[in-house]
């Protein structure tokens, strides 16, 4: 097995989200989650981490990325499995570029379009362009930087949410079997 479908296998076998696609798997994914019976704050820990490396600009590596990190930092497979998921091509579009305005202004870099839009008649200038001062400086750097603030801001964001979902949850289940009794 290619080892970019171990996600998809583990992904499939989660009930609530066979047969749905885009945001409402998504969304079965988030529900899964919510009634996993484990420490709310591993889960939402690990759903976070998930987020983060989602974010990030490394497009096509996050599985390998997540198989290395959940042993690492001890993460619940499923729920870091699952925050990973996040990166689909349809929210990439929007996310990348928002994540590329925003190095431009924690760096103050501005693109100088005159300079950016030279295209190149052979492959040497190809890779002159490409590893470029000018091009590692001005568009490489501000995107890594504003990708890794934004998904640790997003990822924050998710862990803080997730937890207190979960912990309120587990406080409901709590009153409910005591109701029970």
């Amino acid at each position: 097995m290619k080892i970019l479908q171990i996600k998809s296998k583990i992904l499939e076998n989660i009930p609530e989200a066979k047969n749905k696609r885009g945001l409402k798997k998504l969304s079965a994914y988030l529900k899964y989650i919510l009634n996993l019976d484990a420490d709310p704050n591993k889960i939402a820990y690990s759903f976070a981490i998930g987020v983060f490396v989602s974010l990030t600009p490394v497009y096509g590596t996050h599985t390998i990325c997540m198989l290395i990190l959940i042993p690492l930092l001890r993460l619940h497979f499923i729920s870091a499995i699952i925050g990973s998921a996040f990166n689909l091509p349809f929210i990439a579009i929007f996310i990348y570029p928002i994540q590329f305005k925003l190095g431009q202004l924690i760096m103050g870099k501005q693109i100088i379009y005159d300079q950016a839009i030279k295209l190149p008649k052979s492959i040497g200038d190809f890779f002159n362009l490409i590893f470029s001062e000018y091009t590692l400086y001005n568009l490489l750097l501000p995107f890594l930087v504003g990708s890794l603030i934004f998904s640790l801001v997003v990822a924050l964001i998710s862990y803080l949410i997730l937890k207190i979902l979960l912990k309120r949850i587990k406080k409901i289940n709590k009153k409910i079997e005591v109701k029970e009794t």
